[in-house]
């Protein structure tokens, strides 16, 4: 069974928290993300359910991949909306001409949802991926075809400097904070880097047999599938 050996580096992290994974091939970006989840310490949850936003950035396809339905909703408008959104960038005034060139050249990259679109290609193609996890903490990730090392942040910690004070104060019980990241604890997930721990919970994640050819797609962007939902 073909598969990838591939590295998760967390962006602006000093020392580097990093982690190696093997995935098997053909699963998509969804499946990704989740594994993603299981070797740090977000949660993943759907945004229904209280969760995070994310987005797989493809730059060189002009293309990301997120569950935001929104942007999917946005990009679907403005590309069966053209001749408007043309209109409007010449009837914009110059001074707000800026903005409306980078709002519409935003709404022009190809938005796919993950459970939708396999990952080998892009990975194989360009070897890497970055991703945006949380758009207010805003996380990021760079994700490299090729262990792991560093205490992952938990979620809701604030972002980069919140996580590395939070850290000091867990790590010291004579911090006048210690009290306080021990609670926060209690209600996050969090636990330091243990490769056990992250291979049992990585175990959990099921991988259905496909058959690929069986599925109507298009350059491995599902079409119709009989296991998935397929968004209109």
């Amino acid at each position: 069974m073909k598969a990838y050996i591939i590295k998760i580096e967390l962006n602006d992290s000093n020392p580097l928290i990093w982690r190696k994974v093997v995935l098997p091939a053909g699963g998509t970006f969804h499946r990704l993300h989740e594994t993603i989840m299981r070797v740090t310490n977000f949660r993943g949850r759907e945004p229904e359910l209280g969760g995070h936003l994310y987005r797989f950035d493809l730059k060189e396809e002009n293309s990301f991949v997120t569950n935001d339905l929104n942007k999917i909703d946005e990009h679907r408008d403005f590309q069966n909306n053209l001749d408007y959104y043309e209109e409007r960038l010449k009837e914009t005034e110059e001074k707000f001409l800026h903005f409306e060139k980078s709002f519409q050249k935003e709404m022009k990259k190809k938005a796919l949802f993950p459970s939708k679109v396999k990952f080998d290609d892009y990975l194989e193609k360009y070897g890497e991926i970055e991703y945006l996890y949380d758009f207010g903490d805003s996380w990021t990730f760079r994700i490299m075809l090729l262990d792991g090392e560093g205490d992952a942040p938990p979620e809701n910690v604030g972002g980069m400097d919140m996580f590395y004070e939070f850290l000091e104060a867990y790590n010291d019980p004579s911090h006048e904070n210690h009290d306080d990241a021990l609670e926060f604890v209690k209600m996050n997930v969090f636990w330091p880097c243990n490769e056990d721990h992250m291979n049992s919970l990585l175990k959990r994640l099921k991988y259905r047999k496909t058959e690929w050819d069986k599925i109507s797609h298009e350059n491995f962007i599902v079409i119709k599938d009989k296991y998935y939902k397929v968004r209109q």
